[in-house]
């Protein structure tokens, strides 16, 4: 938590700002909707997931229990910042991407695991940053 005060002498309230890390699996969904290539379909399973902005931005998949959003640029920002302000990612049961019909990734149980297509050229910033935790696996079939 950061707190400024005004200097002596000045009449002014404090200004407190609150500051919250993001965690490992945010990080993870959010680097990969950034990887992913615009235009590409995510598909959210997430029943549980209850009063989020997310549910605002989905639509109606062809999917049973699926909601889809289309990556766009701009609905990559929104989707970025409703996971690093919601949190709401762990509530997540599946996920999977799609570009022209064809998987390139696929992500479990809140976010915590997931496999990546082969075809997706990694950074070394991603791979630095989530293969130590464990995260992914990329496939050796898609």
């Amino acid at each position: 938590m950061l707190q400024s005060d005004c200097p002596d002498g000045a009449s002014c309230d404090t200004l407190t700002i609150q500051y919250q890390k993001m965690t490992d699996t945010q990080t993870y969904f959010i680097d990969i909707i950034n990887l992913v290539p615009n235009n590409s379909i995510c598909f959210i399973q997430a029943p549980s997931l209850e009063n989020s902005s997310l549910l605002n931005v989905l639509t109606p998949s062809p999917f049973a229990y699926y909601k889809q959003i289309i990556l766009t640029v701009l609905n990559k920002e929104i989707l970025n910042k409703i996971i690093e302000v919601e949190n709401c990612e762990k509530y997540f049961q599946s996920v999977e991407i799609k570009i022209n019909n064809k998987l390139i990734f696929e992500g479990y149980d809140g976010m915590v695991y997931g496999t990546i297509s082969k075809d997706l050229q990694l950074p070394n910033s991603f791979i630095k940053a989530h293969k130590e935790n464990e995260m992914y696996i990329v496939s050796k079939e898609w």
